[in-house]
């Protein structure tokens, strides 16, 4: 299934010791939500075609939440990122871990984007912050960030419309925006199509994501 297939690093082994059930740093001190928004987005790949429900629950630039369930409103998996480590949540195997940067989520997750990426890409921005991107050579479309990687982008005025991470091979990975939401592929197959339902503002703490009985495991990659 697509839950367990996104958190194919979260083994189900008992951590040593007491780990945080919210990702550290300051930025998830006392986070309150600013902005709420609602998706539907549907994965389409080597398990068919899978229709998700997702909410996005921003704090900040560094601290968001996704819960994703399926159309019956069951739970499927959760995110809770700060920066570049997240607790992770598989709801149908009733485990928990917390990740780090060095964690890869290839089944079902584009490898090469990084978690922290996903609030951008969804809401139809270049998954790399601007300030961290650079031009690449003479062409004003093509930029390249601080690992090196190559990015093009396609603008109607301000607008984004496209972009594209290119690779020695070509395109890696590329986006499209459509009406209110966007269709993301991934070169040797798998598609992500999703629109925005509802976005509202929002107040109060972000809750503890991970319900009581579920067991600690340990994120490999």
């Amino acid at each position: 299934m697509v839950g367990l297939g996104l958190l194919a690093g979260c083994a189900s082994v008992p951590a040593p010791g007491v780990s945080p059930r919210t990702p550290p740093g300051p930025a998830a001190a006392a986070a309150t939500a600013t902005r709420q928004l609602l998706y539907r987005l549907v994965y389409d790949g080597g398990e068919g075609r899978v229709p998700l429900r997702v909410v996005l629950r921003r704090a900040g630039e560094e601290r968001f939440q996704l819960a994703v369930s399926d159309l019956a409103g069951r739970a499927v998996f959760g995110v809770d990122s700060v920066g570049d480590r997240a607790v992770l949540v598989d709801h149908r195997a009733r485990i928990w871990c917390v990740s780090g940067p060095e964690l890869e989520l290839t089944e079902v997750y584009p490898a090469e984007l990084p978690l922290a990426a996903l609030p951008r890409v969804l809401g139809g921005e270049l998954p790399v912050p601007s300030s961290e991107l650079r031009l690449s050579g003479d062409r004003a479309d093509e930029l390249l960030d601080g690992a090196g990687r190559r990015w093009r982008a396609v603008r109607d005025g301000e607008l984004l419309v496209a972009w594209t991470l290119l690779d020695a091979q070509g395109p890696a990975l590329w986006w499209t925006r459509q009406d209110d939401g966007g269709i993301l592929s991934r070169r040797g197959g798998g598609q992500y199509r999703w629109t925005l339902v509802v976005a509202e503002e929002a107040t109060g703490p972000l809750a503890d994501l991970v319900p009581e009985g579920f067991a600690e495991g340990v994120c490999v990659d």
